[in-house]
């Protein structure tokens, strides 16, 4: 578990959280000084962890081997002494590793960062973490970008149309038709009201009947007799109008000749006058 916090810590510096990087390094370092008295008990017990693991041992498995069996720890492992030994070691190397590790990010805190060290508490437990980093091509490529441009070619979507514009676009779509279906409901709506009212009060029979003439008009709207006798004379004015043109176009007429007459006069009067006043000189 040192182990695994001590890579958290290393996973926190490289996402520039220098605060968790202390908390973290200072769990492991708690659980490698653990570990170091755990060792230390372990090797000066040795020969009490040997003969009680030769006691557990089967003699049916060392028939059946063959060979006395060796006693194994739970990890499969040979108990030796050299064993424990190399434990205890590792153990130690471990604590000093996170110790020194300890001392450098709490130096680096305090003169660089000013991180707030949250407590272990309110960290969140260890999960897996990826250790691998992407590397990006270009930091192999002595000339950057334009070697990339090289190796790749022609970006071959250069020309479609972006995103952006299509969404836009079929936002625009959307929005016309919806438009469209509300006018033609609004309209639809008008039209069959408008024909339910022409319906209910039978407008076709008594527009026909209208235009049949006056008898017809007053069957269908049963009127007065006075508003009738309108209607007749109306009716005698529209159909006389033709008379009435052709007697205007007579009186235009008749006044173009006579302008061109009282022309004529003047004109001969004129004359009549100059040759009186040639005669008199």
């Amino acid at each position: 578990m040192a182990l695994a916090y001590f890579h958290k810590a290393k996973h926190s510096e490289a996402q520039a959280e220098y605060g968790h990087i202390i908390t973290f390094i200072t769990r492991a370092s708690t659980l490698a000084q653990e570990a170091v008295k755990l060792s230390k008990n372990f090797a000066s017990n040795i020969d009490y962890f040997l003969s009680f693991t030769q006691s557990l041992s089967s003699p049916i498995l060392s028939a059946l081997s063959g060979s006395p069996t060796s006693p194994k720890s739970p990890t499969g492992y040979a108990l030796t002494e050299g064993n424990a030994t190399v434990f205890e070691e590792t153990c130690k190397s471990l604590a000093s590793v996170l110790s020194e590790a300890l001392k450098s990010a709490n130096k680096d805190n305090d003169m660089i960062y000013h991180a707030i060290i949250p407590p272990f508490d309110s960290l969140p437990a260890l999960d897996k973490v990826s250790v691998a980093k992407a590397i990006d091509i270009i930091d192999f490529l002595p000339n950057g970008r334009m070697d990339v441009a090289k190796i790749v070619g022609p970006d071959i979507f250069g020309k479609l149309v972006p995103m952006e514009i299509t969404q836009k676009a079929s936002l625009y779509s959307d929005e016309k038709d919806s438009l469209v279906r509300r006018i033609k409901q609004i309209v639809q709506g008008v039209e069959s009201e408008q024909n339910a009212k022409l319906y209910s009060i039978s407008f076709q029979q008594t527009l026909s009947k209208v235009k049949s003439g006056p008898k017809r008009v007053s069957e269908a709207l049963d009127c007065p007799s006075s508003l009738l006798e309108s209607i007749s004379a109306v009716q005698m004015e529209e159909s006389g109008q033709s008379g009435l043109k052709q007697m205007a176009e007579s009186v235009e007429v008749k006044r173009s000749d006579t302008l061109k007459i009282i022309g004529e006069i003047g004109l001969f009067l004129d004359q009549d006058a100059r040759d009186c006043e040639g005669k008199r000189v």
